[in-house]
């Protein structure tokens, strides 16, 4: 990523944003992935049922992990969704374009 800002510039700020995004993920699956294994130590050393996590898991890590992963669901969706309002707009304008063009045409033979 730091080659990547020091060679390509802002040419490639949209690229390292979403390598960014990618990395920050990844680092965050990781950490639930440590959490969990955690508790899963946890529970085999203190023979607690897994299911009672108010004694192993007192902070809710693995609530506060399920609401970022649903955040981050959303977030996606709603990036997606103006991704494709603008690929819409820009065809109707596109399509605006060509419509005037063809009349300009019509006049022109006229």
């Amino acid at each position: 990523m730091i080659a990547a800002r020091t060679i390509g510039g802002p040419a490639y700020l949209e690229k390292i944003k979403e390598m960014d995004r990618e990395l920050t993920m990844v680092i965050e699956d990781f950490d639930r992935a440590l959490t969990v294994e955690a508790f899963r130590l946890a529970n085999e050393t203190s023979k607690l049922p897994f299911f009672n996590l108010s004694i192993v898991d007192p902070q809710g890590c693995l609530e506060r992990a399920e609401r970022e992963r649903v955040e981050r669901e959303q977030a996606e969706r709603e990036r997606l969704e103006q991704e494709q309002e603008r690929l819409e707009q820009e065809q109707v304008e596109q399509e605006q374009v060509e419509q005037e063009q063809v009349e300009q045409e019509q006049v022109e033979q006229e």
